[in-house]
C-alpha cells in the first residue's frame, strides 16, 4: 500500500480526540516498535496538524484518525507529500465513507480493530484486508420433540410467531434473522472508539460492518462478559431482569405472554437449556445480543446465560467428540470465510450440533436451484481438555429433546479452520477444531488480563466486580459507553442494597474512586466517608484495607487543598502499613510520596526530603533502581535539593533520573526534555551558563518535536534561553 517505502522509516500517527491513549493505539505502538518504526499519539487536533505539517517530505507518515476529526483534518493535510496513507477508524462506516472516498490517500474506513491492523503496512500485520460483512443466514434448529425440522432459506425466511406488533428498527436482530425479540435495554452496542464517534443510532444494519465469523474486538469483549456471568451466583428473583426485556412486545401477544408467565412462575436453573431449546424467541435473542455487542442486554439476561453455562459445564462431554454443524451462508460470506482458512474464527451464537452427520445435514433444507447461498457442513473435533475451551454437552439430560445425538456448544466459541473442501453433492465440508484461545490476538490477551483482575481467589465474581470490569475495560479501550454501563450497573445495585451491607460499602468505594478521577471531590469524599464509617465499626486498626481507605481519603483532601486532613490520613495509612508489612514495604511508596509533595508545596523542604528519601530506600531495598519509579524519585529528590540550595547534590539526582529515563523512553519524549530542563535550571543557579544553555537547548529541541509550536512550555524555554548572559561567569 506504500510502494517501495521501507516501513522501518515511517512514522505512524494516531489521533482520535482522546486525552488518554486507548488500548488499540498501545498495541499498534508495540507493533511499530517491533519494526523499529516511529509512533506518535496526538491528544489534540492542533497538536496533530502541527506535527504532520512540521515533518520533512522525505519522512513518510501513515495517519490513523477518527471519522469526525478526519472529515475536518484530512482536507487540510491530504496534499502533504510526507503523508502516504490515511486510515479512518470510526463507528459509523457508511457516514464517513461518503467523504473519505474523495481522497486518494484514504486506504479505508474501518470499524473493527483487526481490519485496521491489517490495513497498516506493518510486517507483523499481514493478512487479507478485504473484510466487509453481512449477517449469517440463520441455521435451523430441530423442532421440539422431533428428530428433524425444516430450515428456512434466507431469502424466504418467515417469522415463526407474529412479528407485526414490533417495529423492526426497535429489535436487535439482523435483517436476515427471524424471531420475536424484545427491545434491547442498551441504547448503544459496544464501541471501541472515542466518545465523539458513538452518537449514531444502533440500527441493526450498522452492526453488520464486521464479518460474522471474525474474532473482532466486540467478540472478545462479549466473551469476557459471558465468562464473568457464568462465575456469578444469582438470586431467584434476578430472572425478572431478563423478563423485563420483553415488556412492550408481549402486550397483546397471548403466546409470548404465556411464555413469559411460564418463565416467571416455573423457571429454575436446571431448566435453562430446556427454555433455550423450546422457546422460539429465547435462542435468537441471546444469539443476536451477543453478535450485536449489547452489553446491557447481556447483563439483563445474566441468569439465563449463566445457568446455561453452568448446565453445560455440569453435563459436559469428557472425551474427544466429533461434532457436525450444518449452516446456510450467503456467497459473499463464504468467500470471506475462505480467506480465514487456517485461522481462528468466532462463532457468535449457540452451536446446535449433532454427532450424526446425516442428521445434522437433514436439519437444514437446501434448494439446489438457489445460487445465492452455500450449504456448509462444519466437521468439528471437540476436545474438552483443550485449555479455556467453551463447554459442550449432549442434551440427553433435557427431557423435551428426543434426539440423543444432539450436542450444544456454549455461546461464543472459537473454531480453528483446518481445511475447506471443494463443494460436493451440494455440501462444502469444513474441517475445524474447537479451541479455547487465539494466541495471536493481542486485544484478546489484554481483555483477558483485565477480566482476570476482577475474578476473586475462588474463581468467582459478583455484581460489583462485574461493574468494575466494565469500567476498567471502558477506560482501556477509550469506550465511554462501556465504562458508563459499568458505573450505572454499580449505582443501580447500590440503590437496592441495605446501607450497612458489605456490598453497599464496596459500591461506595468504587463510586468514590470514579468521582475522584472526574474531579468531583465533594461527592467522592461523601462516598469515602460512608465507607470509612462502616469500616471503623467493623475493622481493627490492623486492617490493610482500612490503610488503603485512609490513603484514598488523604488524596481527596489533598485535591481539596485541606493539607492538614490529607497528612493526617496519610500518616494513619502509613502507620497501619508499617505495623503489618514493615518499614520498607512497597505499599508505602505512594503514601510517602504524597506526604512529601504536601510538605514541599508548603515549603517544608526538610520534611519533604525525609519522605522522598524513605521512598528511595524502599526502591533500593527491592532492587528497583532502573524503573520509572526510581527515576521519578530521583527527580523529586533533585527538586528538594534545589530548594535547599544543595545544587551539586541536586545535579546528581537529576542526572540519574535522566540516565534512567533514557533507557525507558524514546529520545524524543517530553519526560527526557523535562530532565534536560531541570539540569539546565540547576546549572543556571550555579552560574554555569554554558552548560545551562546546552541543557535548555536540548530540552527545547525535543519540546518542539512533541508539543504544538505555540505551547507555553516552548515559549517559556525560548525566553529563558534568550535571557541567559552571552558568556558564563
Amino acid at each position: 500500500m506504500s510502494g517501495n517505502t521501507n516501513s522501518s522509516q515511517k512514522t505512524y500517527v494516531w489521533f482520535n480526540g482522546n486525552q488518554s491513549e486507548p488500548l488499540e493505539s498501545t498495541i499498534i505502538r508495540g507493533e511499530v516498535e517491533k519494526i523499529n518504526g516511529k509512533y506518535r499519539f496526538c491528544t489534540s487536533a492542533t497538536d496533530c496538524e502541527a506535527y504532520l505539517k512540521a515533518q520533512s517530505s522525505h519522512d513518510p507518515i501513515e495517519l490513523i484518525i477518527s471519522g469526525t476529526h478526519g472529515s475536518e483534518m484530512v482536507p487540510k493535510i491530504h496534499t502533504l507529500p510526507q503523508i502516504i496513507s490515511i486510515h479512518v477508524y470510526c463507528y459509523n462506516k457508511h457516514a464517513h465513507e461518503q467523504w473519505a472516498r474523495t481522497f486518494t490517500k484514504v486506504k479505508g474506513v474501518f470499524t473493527e480493530y483487526n481490519e485496521l491492523l491489517r490495513s497498516l503496512s506493518l510486517s507483523s500485520s499481514s493478512g487479507n484486508n478485504d473484510y466487509p460483512s453481512n449477517d449469517r443466514a440463520i441455521a435451523a434448529q430441530p423442532s421440539v420433540g422431533t428428530d428433524s425440522a425444516t430450515g428456512i432459506p434466507p431469502e424466504t425466511a418467515q417469522p415463526t410467531t407474529a412479528t407485526s406488533l414490533i417495529n423492526p428498527q426497535e429489535s436487535v436482530l439482523s435483517k436476515d434473522e427471524t424471531a420475536l425479540v424484545p427491545v434491547a435495554q442498551t441504547e448503544e452496542p459496544i464501541s471501541t472508539v472515542s466518545e465523539t464517534e458513538t452518537t449514531a443510532s444502533p440500527a441493526p444494519e450498522q452492526n453488520s460492518s464486521s464479518f460474522l465469523y471474525e474474532a473482532d474486538t466486540t467478540y472478545y469483549i462479549i466473551v469476557a462478559h459471558i465468562d464473568l456471568i457464568i462465575r456469578m451466583t444469582f438470586q431467584p428473583e434476578e430472572i425478572g431482569d431478563y423478563l423485563s426485556c420483553w415488556q412492550g412486545v408481549s402486550s397483546g401477544n397471548e403466546q409470548l405472554s404465556a411464555v413469559i408467565e411460564e418463565f416467571r412462575t416455573n423457571y429454575s436453573p436446571d431448566k435453562a437449556i430446556m427454555y433455550l431449546y423450546s422457546d422460539l424467541s429465547t435462542c435468537p435473542y441471546l444469539d443476536n445480543i451477543c453478535k450485536g455487542g449489547y452489553v446491557d442486554a447481556i447483563y439483563s439476561s445474566r441468569v439465563l446465560i449463566g445457568d446455561i453455562g453452568k448446565q453445560l459445564e455440569q453435563h459436559k462431554c469428557t472425551t474427544v467428540t466429533q461434532l457436525y454443524l450444518c449452516e446456510l451462508v450467503f456467497n459473499e460470506d463464504f468467500q470471506r470465510l475462505q480467506a480465514l482458512n487456517g485461522r481462528v474464527i468466532a462463532m457468535k451464537y449457540f452451536l446446535w450440533t449433532n454427532t450424526d452427520r446425516e442428521k445434522a445435514i437433514s436439519y437444514v433444507s437446501y434448494d439446489a436451484s438457489n445460487n445465492e447461498y452455500k450449504r456448509l457442513l462444519f466437521e468439528i473435533e471437540a476436545d474438552p481438555q483443550t485449555a479455556n475451551v467453551k463447554p459442550f454437552a449432549k442434551l440427553d439430560f433435557v427431557s423435551t429433546i428426543n434426539d440423543p445425538d444432539q450436542v450444544l456448544v456454549m455461546l461464543g466459541s472459537l473454531l480453528r479452520i483446518i481445511n475447506i473442501d471443494d463443494e460436493k453433492d451440494g455440501i462444502i465440508n469444513i474441517k475445524a477444531q474447537l479451541c479455547g484461545t487465539d494466541d495471536d490476538n493481542q486485544i484478546a490477551k489484554q481483555i483477558n488480563q483485565i477480566k482476570q483482575e476482577h475474578i476473586d481467589s475462588n474463581g468467582g465474581t459478583d455484581a460489583v466486580r462485574f461493574g468494575q470490569f466494565q469500567i476498567a475495560l471502558g477506560y482501556a479501550l477509550g469506550d465511554t459507553n462501556l465504562s458508563n454501563s459499568g458505573e450505572k450497573l454499580i449505582r443501580d445495585y447500590h440503590d437496592k442494597l441495605q446501607i450497612d451491607s458489605m456490598d453497599h460499602m464496596k459500591c461506595c468505594r468504587v463510586l468514590g474512586r470514579l468521582e475522584f478521577m472526574r474531579g468531583e471531590y465533594d461527592s467522592s469524599l461523601a462516598n469515602y466517608k460512608k465507607v470509612f464509617d462502616l469500616k471503623t465499626r467493623s475493622s481493627t486498626v490492623d486492617d490493610l484495607d482500612l490503610a488503603a481507605l485512609h490513603n484514598d481519603l488523604g488524596s481527596v483532601y489533598c485535591e481539596m487543598n485541606d493539607c492538614d486532613q490529607a497528612l493526617d490520613h496519610y500518616q494513619k495509612a502509613a502507620q497501619i502499613w508499617k505495623t503489618l508489612k514493615g518499614d520498607l514495604d512497597r505499599a508505602l511508596i505512594d503514601c510517602y510520596t504524597n506526604m512529601a509533595n504536601i510538605h514541599l508545596q508548603s515549603e517544608r523542604s526538610t520534611d519533604a526530603f525525609y519522605y522522598y528519601s524513605q521512598v528511595e530506600m524502599i526502591l533500593i531495598k527491592s532492587n528497583d533502581t532502573n524503573s520509572h519509579h526510581y527515576a521519578l524519585c530521583c527527580h523529586n529528590l533533585g527538586v528538594v535539593r534545589t530548594s535547599l540550595q544543595q545544587y551539586h547534590l541536586a545535579l546528581g539526582h537529576f542526572k540519574t533520573s535522566l540516565e534512567i529515563k533514557s533507557t525507558i523512553f524514546q529520545p524524543v519524549h517530553s519526560s527526557i526534555a523535562s530532565a534536560y530542563k531541570c539540569i539546565g535550571t540547576v546549572y543556571q543557579y550555579m552560574d554555569c551558563i554554558s552548560q545551562a544553555r546546552d541543557m535548555f537547548e536540548q530540552a527545547l529541541q525535543i519540546y518542539r518535536q512533541v508539543l504544538p509550536q505555540d505551547d507555553a512550555t516552548i515559549q517559556e524555554l525560548e525566553q529563558i534561553i534568550q535571557d541567559l548572559p552571552n558568556e558564563s561567569t
